[in-house]
């Protein structure tokens, strides 16, 4: 005989990114897996491109793209889709 089954409800955090912390970003796409490490999530990329000529519609191509900074300063954007894990660093 099978015990029934119980149900545990689950706490509904409100639980959001601290952009003012570093994190470790593992990403995947079909063929590689990539871990940013000790990077800073500066924000979403947007339709609009700063080039030498001024700036440049995208028509949405760019749409939601995650910028981060990595220690060096240089920053890396991340198409959705790719963020597997998202560790907060321990300073």
């Amino acid at each position: 005989m099978v015990p029934p089954m119980t149900t545990v409800p689950v706490a509904n955090l409100d639980v959001s990114v601290d952009l003012g912390k570093h994190y470790n970003i593992t990403c995947h796409d079909v063929q590689t897996v990539k871990v940013y490490s000790d990077c800073r999530i500066i924000g979403f990329a947007g339709q609009v491109l700063a080039t030498p000529q001024g700036p440049v519609t995208t028509d949405g191509y760019f749409d939601h793209w995650l910028a981060i900074e990595m220690p060096d300063g240089h920053r890396v954007y991340l198409p959705p889709g790719v963020i597997a894990a998202l560790e907060e660093v321990k300073k």
